[in-house]
């Protein structure tokens, strides 16, 4: 009887054990053939077709698949001052710039219902993430080409003040390497100005770590919404003013967190 019991029990922790491993290896097959679909998906789209406005289907798998690669990023986000934003309204979000995940993390975590990411131009040519950004509506910018920058700016402007979504950008314009913040490019506050739009702003921290940390180490990221500006508080100011004050609240954030 005691044999019988241990050769139970035995085969009860096996199935256990076995149980643990195949759930992530369930997972990540499919994940993969998820992202197989996606593929074969966008070779169909026309990536020189100008998008004018969000496409809320394409923007709902753009986030989904962003939800999915924090998850297996291993990746934990705190999110600090979400109470600050009312996520019926639209606004320009602008912070810090460390990562490529500080937008994936900024879609997924600030609770907004559209949030449309102003992106250099080599990323629309990325696989699969490249044309499924253009279909959903993110803006691309060509940092070498000024004629490109402002149509760029006005179509930001459009989508705010079409209250068709908000829009994100960092106005560093590139990542710092060294995680001190760069020198900000005015120009991105001309989008609240024109449109009339509040200002998000946000800093983000540890989002430089989620590569190095993968797959074995968890990565706790924070985003923190250091400030929301309401735009009867910049009228009348200029983009330069504008920019100056949000890079201090950025730096102070920095430092003191």
């Amino acid at each position: 009887m005691s044999l019988l019991f241990s050769f139970n029990l035995y085969h009860k922790w096996y199935f256990v054990v076995l149980f643990i491993f195949i759930i992530p290896l369930f997972y990540l097959l499919m994940f993969a053939i998820y992202c197989i679909i996606l593929f074969f998906i966008s070779l169909l789209f026309d990536k020189n077709k100008k998008i004018n406005k969000p496409n809320r289907f394409y923007y709902f798998l753009v986030k989904e698949t962003c939800q999915q690669l924090l998850i297996l990023s291993n990746t934990k986000v705190h999110i600090i001052g979400k109470e600050k934003i009312n996520s019926d309204k639209n606004y320009l979000v602008v912070s810090n710039h460390i990562s490529n995940f500080d937008p994936i993390v900024a879609i997924v975590h600030l609770g907004l219902k559209t949030l449309m990411g102003v992106s250099k131009k080599e990323n629309f040519s990325i696989p699969i993430c490249g044309p499924f950004i253009h279909k959903a509506g993110f803006i691309s910018l060509d940092r070498n080409n000024f004629h490109s920058s402002i149509e760029s700016i006005t179509q930001a402007t459009n989508y705010l003040k079409d209250k068709s979504t908000s829009v994100y950008i960092c106005p560093e314009g590139t990542r710092s390497k060294d995680l001190n913040l760069l020198p900000f490019h005015p120009g991105s506050f001309k989008v609240a100005l024109n449109a009339e739009s509040d200002i998000v702003v946000l800093y983000i921290k540890n989002t430089n770590l989620i590569a190095k940390n993968f797959p074995f180490k968890r990565t706790h990221v924070y985003l923190k919404v250091v400030n929301v500006i309401n735009y009867q508080d910049i009228k009348g100011k200029t983009s330069l003013e504008i920019s100056k004050e949000v890079y201090e609240m950025i730096r102070n954030e920095k430092e003191n967190m």
